[in-house]
């Protein structure tokens, strides 16, 4: 879909995503998914010919179309199985949640009336594992070695017809955008041990994958806890539009710093967010079209006739009401035909000052490094036309967004840009404290996570987590160094997160 054209729908065509040339062999923490379907040769013997063919033609071109579309790299098949990995030729942070919203989608669509075969009982079974991976020079699945492709097809195997079991590790990355229901140990055949896996039963249709969250308090941050402060009260004694982009790598704590802005400020203004995806289809509007049904109380599942009068009721008689109403559905995928994006950047604009004149309105825009150009051109023109209406842009991105989009914000007036650092060494050392304030740690312990941690929030969180799930000493035992050396490699989440940056980088010059 060309991005400068208006979404449709409200549902994540697939952007392509220009890859780097092919690597050398390297070491890579990618996701690797196996579906086999369950009796295929008892069914097909049941079948006539070619009756057989066309299921399995259309059984593979499902599977195919499911991989293509959550940017999966597919192997060759294995009869009536299949490997893809989620992670090559380039690392996505999300990697173990595009395989598990990938195998969600897969046993839809095969037991959907649009799937392979209507009524003819197609059932799969899927084991999805998150490890590492040698991958060859030519980054394809099957010359990707190591156990972690073993362990998804053992999964795999173990699971029930139209199941899907997910290791330990994939669990962790996506526990917090799924429902499942724990399997406890797995003795799968070729390993010494027993596994732990759990059974996928839903995957949350909006959510990224939150990361460990544990209740703390606001540590550090203290000027930018202020310029938010500051810039908001302006933008109401003003009745004005201001735009702040806050930068930080992933980790650093840029959504804490927001959740506590929007605590402080959610009895005096409304506040309306919306997040940008990292792939999908009509994915353009996207946190717009969420900020709207959210403004609306419109949800996703709602019957146009119903969300449309919902947008009426939203709007009132204000004028141009109709013409609003109208390239908002369009928007929302509810209204016929596809407007410029010159008109639904009017009639966000639009609705907006209308909502701001009722109350002070802030509306927040999480991972705007993943943005179209369009949707960036539709913030900037708000922040620059909305006139009279106390409207606060605040959005949140990596750094990578200056990387393709240089001039962001420049030469605003009403824009501010500030840039997240990692904590300080003071700072850290409280959040540790806090963090482990019911754990006999010793300073050298406290020390190692720090160095782990490296300031970043987000790091401290997870190694805590990871001394939650893996130490669990006798009240009052003291927890040594070597306790914590041993048993706190480096967490999945942390692990996707850095190996995804990895693979962004530009390849290094020279000899």
């Amino acid at each position: 879909m060309d991005s400068s054209q208006a979404t449709t729908s409200g549902e994540p065509a697939t952007e392509t995503r220009s890859h780097p040339s092919a690597v050398e062999e390297a070491r890579k923490i990618v996701t690797v998914i196996f579906f086999d379907m369950v009796d295929s040769t008892g069914k097909a013997e049941r079948r006539d010919a070619e009756v057989n063919k066309r299921v399995m033609d259309s059984y593979r071109d499902v599977v195919g179309s499911v991989i293509e579309r959550h940017q999966g790299t597919m192997g060759p098949w294995q009869g009536d199985g299949v490997m893809a990995v989620f992670g090559i030729p380039v690392l996505y942070e999300d990697h173990a949640l595009r395989a598990v919203r990938a195998a969600a989608d897969l046993h839809e669509r095969l037991a959907s009336p649009h799937g392979a075969e209507p009524g003819l009982g197609l059932k799969v079974r899927t084991g999805i594992h998150t490890g590492e991976v040698v991958v060859g020079p030519n980054v394809t699945p099957e010359l990707v070695t190591g156990d972690t492709p073993n362990v998804a097809d053992r999964l795999q195997r173990a699971a029930e017809p139209n199941q899907t079991l997910l290791s330990e590790t994939t669990w962790q990355l996506v526990r917090n955008a799924i429902e499942f229901e724990d399997v406890g140990s797995l003795e799968l055949k070729g390993r010494r041990k027993p596994m732990a896996a759990y059974r996928l039963v839903s995957v949350e249709p909006e959510m990224q994958p939150r990361h460990t969250s544990i209740n703390v308090p606001m540590i550090g941050r203290v000027r930018e806890q202020t310029l938010l402060a500051e810039v908001f009260q302006r933008t109401v004694e003003q009745c004005t539009c201001h735009l702040v982009t806050v930068f930080g790598p992933g980790g650093v704590g840029k959504s804490r710093l927001i959740e506590e802005f929007r605590d402080q400020v959610k009895d005096q203004a409304t506040v309306l967010a919306g997040h940008c995806l990292p792939y999908g289809e009509s994915i353009t509007f996207w946190p717009m079209v969420q900020l709207v049904r959210r403004a609306a109380d419109a949800d996703a599942t709602d019957p146009p006739k119903s969300v449309r009068a919902k947008l009426e009721a939203l709007v009132g008689e204000e004028e141009g009401h109709a013409r609003i109403i109208s390239y908002l559905a369009q928007m929302l995928g509810i209204g016929p035909g596809a407007g410029p994006p010159s008109e639904i950047f009017w009639a966000l604009r639009r609705l907006l000052e209308i909502l701001a004149g009722r109350k002070p309105l802030v509306v927040i825009v999480d991972d705007l490094h993943w943005a179209e150009e369009t949707l960036l051109d539709a913030i900037e023109h708000i922040a620059d036309e909305v006139h009279g209406a106390p409207v606060l842009l605040v959005c949140m991105a990596r750094q990578e967004l200056l990387e393709h989009r240089t001039t962001w914000a420049g030469g605003k007036l009403n824009a501010h840009s500030m840039r997240l650092p990692p904590l300080n060494d003071q700072e850290q050392d409280e959040l540790i404290s806090y963090l482990v304030r019911h754990r006999q740690l010793d300073q050298q312990a406290k020390q190692l996570i720090a160095g782990l941690a490296q300031g970043f929030p987000l790091y401290a969180l997870e190694y805590v987590a990871l001394l939650e799930d893996k130490l669990r000493p006798a009240e009052g035992q003291r927890v040594e160094v070597t306790d914590l050396q041993e048993k706190l490699p480096a967490p999945p989440t942390i692990t996707a997160l850095l190996s995804a940056r990895l693979d962004h980088l530009p390849p290094m010059s020279g000899g």
